[in-house]
């Protein structure tokens, strides 16, 4: 199993035990008529929860596509150092 293979197995096993996000909408209509302080934090923590498993799930995903096509993004990257200038340390 080579590099890439490795990581690719890792974050595709890591988005199959990402739980999905909270439907923050029918969690709100369900605490419509009891809600207090605490009511209102906890919809705010399942809103940051929600941004949280979302980047997860992004961030593996442009991870997976990365360690599948990383030859193809090496040669993008040397293609912006020999575009932009940039110089060898």
């Amino acid at each position: 199993m080579s590099r890439e293979e490795f990581i690719d197995s890792v974050a595709r096993d890591i988005l199959e035990r990402t739980p999905s996000t909270y439907e923050i909408s029918r969690i709100r209509k369900n605490m419509h008529m009891t809600l207090t302080p605490s009511g209102v934090v906890l919809l705010q923590e399942l809103a940051r929860y929600n941004l949280l498993i979302n980047k997860i799930k992004s961030t593996l995903a442009m991870l997976r596509k990365v360690s599948q096509h990383r030859e193809i993004w090496i040669l993008t990257i040397i293609w912006f150092g020999t575009v932009f200038g940039a110089r060898e340390a």
